[in-house]
């Protein structure tokens, strides 16, 4: 038999064969190179502006308020100073004045002691009528159980003058007071009265209406409703203040009962109902 051809023949073949295939084939391209890029723009500078920096916020707010601190002491110096000027002209202007006073002064001489001693003489003579005037007004103050009819000047319902202290000089006084004259409430109470007039006076006692209305509102009520007794007119409520039957600009309904003779207050009741107020005034005149 022939001898085998050796394998190492063939394997040495076969590199070669790939390396032309390699080499056959076709190359890459070399990556291109970088674009070159602009070179920048420097600005210039001035060297003297370059070397500042600025301040921070903070510190600029602070100069601030300091410049005007400044500003505001230095306002206040000037103010001060105007003011101390403006106080030591009057000064001398006064003084000048009192210099010239001093000749009218000795001038006057004997003539200022006549009105002098009248001046003393008239304020001797004031001061009782000061004194005088408190004790009107002393008797103007409020009354309580026990306190006298004051010396007061009111209108009726006619317009005439009636004195409040000479009321309880025959007969015992009663008073009630209403808010407003012909009002539903005002009239059931005044009616009552009106109905139980001659109870009163079997107990010898006098019924009197008090309101705050005009004399000429009062004749129409008492026309209307036909009323027996007197209406009292008080505008001011100042009676009715002084009996404590007065709340701001209106009239508390209530009752009172006054002594015969003396005239002092024996019963106040304030704040009534218009349908049992005569029933009460009645009752506690029974009583006595």
């Amino acid at each position: 038999m022939p001898p085998r051809k050796k394998e190492t023949t063939e394997e040495a073949t076969e590199p070669e064969r790939r390396s032309t295939r390699i080499r056959d084939m076709p190359t890459k391209p070399p990556p291109a190179a970088p674009a070159a890029q602009p070179a920048k723009r420097v600005k210039k500078t001035d060297p003297e502006l370059s070397e500042w920096k600025p301040t921070k916020k903070a510190s600029s707010k602070k100069r601030k308020k300091a410049d005007l601190a400044a500003e505001d002491a230095e306002d206040a110096e000037d103010a001060k100073t105007k003011d101390v000027e403006v106080e030591e002209k009057p000064k001398k202007k006064v003084k000048t004045e009192a210099k010239a006073t001093k000749g009218k002064k000795a001038a006057a001489g004997k003539e200022g002691a006549a009105p002098a001693a009248a001046s003393t003489s008239e304020a001797a003579t004031a001061q009782p009528a000061a004194q005088g005037g408190n004790e009107a007004k002393k008797e103007h103050s409020a009354l309580t159980i026990g306190s006298a009819l004051p010396q007061m000047i009111l209108k009726n319902e006619k317009g005439d003058n009636v004195d409040l202290s000479t009321l309880a000089s025959q007969n015992g006084v009663v008073i009630f007071a209403s808010p407003k004259a012909d009002t539903p409430g005002c009239n059931k109470q005044s009616c009552h009265f009106r109905d139980s007039t001659a109870d009163f006076t079997k107990l010898g006692y006098d019924v009197y209406g008090l309101t705050s209305d005009t004399p000429a509102a009062l004749t129409k009520w008492k026309t209307k409703n036909s009323f027996q007794y007197t209406l009292l007119s008080d505008p001011n409520r100042e009676f009715i203040a002084m009996l404590g039957a007065k709340t701001g600009n209106a009239t508390k309904r209530s009752h009172f009962v006054f002594e015969r003779e003396t005239g002092k207050l024996l019963d106040a009741q304030i704040g009534v109902k218009p349908d049992t107020s005569h029933s009460a005034a009645l009752e506690f005149i029974k009583g006595l």
